[in-house]
């Protein structure tokens, strides 16, 4: 470089002229050059770095993916059950179905009531009959008004539809004559109607052949038979049928076979694409942290675009170092002989590549379920069938914990006063009879009774259809079963908790029935999860309000002695077992199974915070920042040097000009002829 500047400095003198422009850029490009090359040097490496981390970061994040499933206790107890001709028959199943083979009829379908008058009418504009008509229907008596507003067959089906009275209308073109048709909106014999009030609208249902209509399908509830015993239901939905089962009858069928099965296909599915992620992930992080040497056709190769990028990276070593003790650790909290990955089929050779043995595998999953999904997932077991350990959090500790339970949770049960019958032993109801009901938290809404005299089990299942036919609880998940039992009413919700209840308020002309203003709630799981060191938290202080029966131990919660717990996050479901307070009713034993701890680990190395990649991105990113400063002062000192070297080289220009100018004058003085 100096001596490129000195010759141009010669030259330009020699020649009486100076490239002062150029001569300034070269100089002030000479005096940065040293501190310059360091700093690019230095943000190349960074950058370098960074291009890595970023991508090992990327592809941890692809992995932890793969582990979502896995890390889950509900995807290990994922049910399957199928029909043999699922066109006649539909299946599903919840997590509580239990696995079996079940042969199941339909011996007929719900059906809605329909009746059509029997008076034609010459057009849809036909006018009717003003006056009241009265729907008995499920025990309920209902007033529909007809007058100028809708006395034609259009309006008047426009306008019974509209009222939501339980009762629709249609009509119907008979070849140029029409006729009115009223039909049940729900299916099921307790939708069975009456029509009367009015001439032309009489119809009796206990005596369809006489009156004002044609009874021209009937309304009958659907009907199934599993394994021989027969269930009925007002749709043709049947839910909850075994543990979980849940039919949908389709066509009247002779008996087929219902199959209830463990989703293992899917377990075994997403253990394959783990193992192959792992391998995938192990031979990345082989590639960047490579110390081979690439040829110039290799660095043109894009897939070789990462190789070596974190060669020597002590990051690189820990992650590495993290991944492979996971997988070749046994899992705490279990006991032999299903612990660890090995047992299940999968396992590690000597150069970290990750196999499967399926059949090992399948036969884990055929003999103890809930043991593979506590090696693979974050979960527990209980010795206790009616006490499910449902889950937990990352800050639920592993180990063994006992539950005493003090009472269960309850539904609100509100007993009746005892009924009185008449000589007939039936309930007389007069007119008006009526009352308010709240149910679970709902504001009260109002349900009115037929007159007439009722059995006590026609009452019983003439009230439950009154209540959750109305449109209000109809379209919540609020439900009340009303039984009868020693001559008095139970209606029981069908929530459990603190949040259940049934208050019956503003009874009227119901006194035959036992039914006076009265109130009843639920009660939450009451008692204590006691840690191995004997702290407690109570059970009641974390029951979910909408289902009693239902745990989860806040993540903050501290024991009753103001001590952090292992239980945090814990999730329980309570069905029943021993109340006395002194015996556990059940000992769990809680886990933070492989793909829970492996997702948990990487997502704490990615933490910005916290995780080694994560902290050392923001470092990188920092001190990228700063050189890229560096870079911008070292373009100024240049742009500086640059100015002030062009000026120096200007004013030298100046003089040799002057030098010029005198030389021109000299020669010309002592050039010129003598006289």
């Amino acid at each position: 470089m100096a001596n490129t500047i000195g010759s141009n400095i010669v030259n330009s003198i020699t020649g009486g002229r100076l490239d002062a422009g150029n001569m300034a850029k070269v100089i002030a490009e000479a005096e940065v050059a040293g501190q310059r090359a360091i700093v690019d040097r230095n943000l190349s490496r960074v950058e370098k770095e960074q291009s890595g981390l970023e991508y090992l970061n990327l592809n941890l994040t692809g992995f932890n993916s793969f582990l979502t499933d896995l890390s889950r206790p509900d995807f290990f107890r994922d049910i399957n059950a199928s029909a043999a001709n699922p066109e006649q028959l539909g299946v599903s199943v919840s997590e509580n179905a239990a696995p079996g083979n079940y042969s199941v009829a339909v011996n007929q379908l719900a059906q809605s009531q329909t009746i059509v008058l029997n008076q034609v009418f010459s057009s849809q504009d036909s006018a009717l009959a003003e006056g009241t008509v009265v729907f008995n229907q499920g025990g309920q008596s209902k007033t529909f008004e007809i007058g100028p507003a809708n006395n034609t067959l259009e309006s008047f089906q426009r306008s019974l539809n509209a009222a939501d009275l339980g009762v629709t209308a249609a009509v119907i073109n008979d070849g140029g004559e029409f006729r009115l048709m009223l039909s049940s909106s729900l299916s099921g014999e307790q939708q069975a109607f009456s029509v009367s009030g009015m001439p032309g609208f009489n119809f009796d249902i206990n005596d369809p052949a006489s009156g004002d209509a044609q009874l021209t399908s009937t309304a009958q509830n659907a009907q199934i038979a599993v394994n021989g015993v027969t269930i009925n239901s007002n749709t043709n939905q049947f839910d909850n049928v075994i543990g979980g089962l849940n039919f949908t009858a389709k066509q009247v069928a002779g008996p087929q076979l219902v199959s209830v099965e463990r989703n293992t296909a899917d377990v075994v599915e997403a253990v394959q694409d783990f193992v192959l992620v792992y391998n995938q992930l192990r031979d990345i992080l082989r590639d960047v942290g490579s110390t081979e040497t690439l040829t110039e056709a290799q660095r043109e190769d894009p897939a070789k675009e990462f190789t070596g990028v974190l060669a020597g990276s002590s990051i690189l070593r820990n992650v590495q170092s993290q991944l492979r003790e996971l997988v070749t650790s046994t899992v705490p909290g279990l006991q032999a002989p299903l612990n660890n990955l090995g047992s299940i089929g999968v396992s590690v050779n000597a150069e970290g590549e990750m196999s499967l043995d399926e059949t090992m595998l399948n036969q884990a999953l055929t003999a103890n379920p809930a043991a593979v999904a506590a090696i693979f997932s974050r979960g527990g077991q209980s010795d206790e069938g009616l006490v499910e350990v449902l889950g937990g959090s990352d800050r639920t500790e592993t180990g063994d914990y006992q539950v005493f339970v003090t009472s269960h949770a309850t539904r609100a049960s509100l007993q009746t006063d005892t009924t009185t019958l008449n000589a007939s032993n039936e309930i007389e109801i007069g007119p008006d009879a009526s009352f308010d009901i709240a149910l679970n938290g709902l504001d009260p809404v109002s349900i009115s009774l037929a007159e007439g005299n009722y059995t006590q089990q026609d009452f019983a299942q003439a009230l439950q259809l009154a209540i959750n036919s109305q449109p209000t609880i109809a379209a919540s998940s609020a439900r009340v079963d009303v039984q009868l039992d020693n001559n008095q009413f139970v209606l029981t919700s069908s929530q459990f908790g603190r949040n259940s209840e049934v208050r019956l308020e503003n009874v009227t002309n119901l006194a035959n029935a036992g039914l006076v203003d009265d109130a009843a709630s639920g009660s939450d799981v009451q008692g204590q999860i006691v840690t191995a060191s004997g702290d407690a938290v109570d059970l009641g202080t974390y029951a979910n309000e909408s289902d009693g029966r239902r745990i989860k131990v806040s993540e903050f919660a501290v024991s009753l002695s103001g001590n952090p717990v292992g239980v945090r996050g814990l999730e329980l479901r309570v069905l029943g077992g021993n109340t006395d307070g002194a015996t556990p009713t059940a000992n769990i034993t809680f886990s933070q199974g492989f793909a829970a701890q492996m997702s948990e680990r990487v997502s704490n190395i990615q933490d910005k915070d916290t995780g080694l990649i994560g902290q050392r991105l923001a470092g990188l990113e920092t001190r990228a920042e700063n050189l890229a400063e560096q870079q911008s002062k070292l373009d100024i000192r240049f742009e500086l040097a640059e100015q002030r070297y062009r000026l120096q080289f200007s004013a030298l220009q100046t003089l040799l000009s002057q030098f010029d100018q005198t030389r021109e004058f000299l020669t010309n003085t002592f050039n010129r002829p003598r006289n």
